[in-house]
């Protein structure tokens, strides 16, 4: 085991995390979908409370610490130097932007995430696994920006919001907030009162909701679920009716696959949009006009179906 470091950003996140550990290969140090900017080796002097980091990744080259942002509070008395080579005279890195957090903090919520709730959707419909959560993430974080919330939630409530389909597909979305509500792990980052409202908020991510979201948080992750992409709303459509309703022939999953887009995406459909700050209205507008050209809606779907099975 050998003393390296990586500097890392999860799924649908811009801040960069340094990670030190020691491992045998710097990949070891990954957790997850994680993004390296790069990484190299560490030494840690605590007379002088110095942090030598030096030399580079064979895997994922020199560190780039444009997007060093995050690092551990531990490690706050220490000045941070990075030289090329530990034999040579090295520069003191400015860390006036970074954010200290607690060990515990959102690097650990993130590996917990990534290790425990993020290969559940593994065992999901081809319409919900793991790229479906990392763009609910992405989208969510994205959203976030225009308000003044807790991002650590938003990214809770992004990755759990699904987690109800390990339990029964028509009340998912009731069994993941059961899931938020019993998870003591949150109990490490959150507030009893922040769960409940992490809670709610998966509770009421559902497109056929005919409630408003109780709360900012529900009104978020509701958008961020709304992939309005003709492609991939249709490719998903067609997953979907793979897994659950594999008796259909072609037609059969054509004619499944109108009905479910129009009830759901078409005038008068079920879909509701919540976020004034989204692209979503105009792409769903669009998505309506493509969905009058059943000519070249039943192209894209033959295209689709024909790449599936």
């Amino acid at each position: 085991m050998y003393p390296k470091f990586i500097i890392v950003t999860s799924p649908g996140e811009t801040e960069g995390f340094l990670r030190m550990g020691m491992a045998i290969n710097h990949k070891d140090l990954i957790v997850g979908y994680e993004k390296v900017h790069g990484g190299g080796w560490w030494s840690k002097n605590d007379e002088k409370k110095e942090i030598i980091l030096y030399g580079s990744s064979g895997d994922y080259g020199h560190p780039d610490f444009r997007f060093l942002n995050v690092i551990e509070r531990k490690y706050i008395d220490y000045t941070f130097i990075y030289t090329p080579h530990i034999s040579l005279p090295g520069n003191v890195l400015d860390l006036s932007s970074v954010r200290w957090i607690p060990a515990a903090g959102i690097s650990g919520l993130k590996d917990y995430i990534n290790q425990n709730i993020i290969p559940e959707y593994d065992n999901f419909d081809g319409a919900h696994r793991r790229d479906h959560v990392n763009y609910v993430i992405e989208q969510s974080l994205e959203l976030a920006k225009h308000y003044d919330v807790d991002k650590d939630m938003v990214y809770a409530i992004a990755a759990y919001h699904d987690t109800g389909l390990a339990v029964d597909r028509k009340t998912h979305h009731l069994e993941s907030g059961k899931i938020v509500r019993s998870d003591d792990n949150l109990r490490k980052w959150f507030t009893p009162e922040q769960i409940e409202i992490m809670a709610q908020a998966v509770e009421d991510h559902r497109a056929s909701n005919k409630q408003e979201p109780r709360s900012i948080y529900g009104k978020i992750v509701a958008e961020a679920d709304r992939q309005i992409d003709a492609m991939t709303i249709i490719r998903r459509t067609i997953q979907f009716g793979l897994s659950h309703n594999p008796e259909l022939d072609r037609e059969g999953h054509w004619r499944r696959t109108l009905e479910h887009l129009n009830e759901k995406y078409g005038e008068g459909g079920y879909l509701c949009l919540w976020i004034p700050e989204s692209p979503n209205a105009a792409r769903l507008e669009e998505f309506r006009r493509q969905l009058k050209d059943l000519a070249s809606l039943r192209r894209t779907f033959d295209d689709i179906y024909d790449s599936l099975i």
